[in-house]
């Protein structure tokens, strides 16, 4: 495995941890503030159109970087 595998791997896995940090603090914040259930609803539409945007971007930024 050379250094691009290892860079590859490791951006994708960065991506995904801190999305994943990001939407703990924003259901932290939404738990605090007691969330309307609009604001409950929006947030759970958001979560996989975030990991799927990020995952994504993180593998063309990757893919790109030759």
């Amino acid at each position: 495995m050379g250094n691009k595998s290892v860079y590859k791997i490791s951006y994708t896995i960065a991506t995904i941890i801190s999305i994943t940090w990001s939407m703990f603090l924003t259901f932290k914040i939404l738990e605090h503030i007691n969330a309307t259930e609009l604001m409950w609803f929006l947030y759970w539409i958001f979560i996989p159109i975030v990991f799927t945007a990020g995952v994504i971007s993180s593998i063309v930024k990757v893919v790109t970087d030759n």
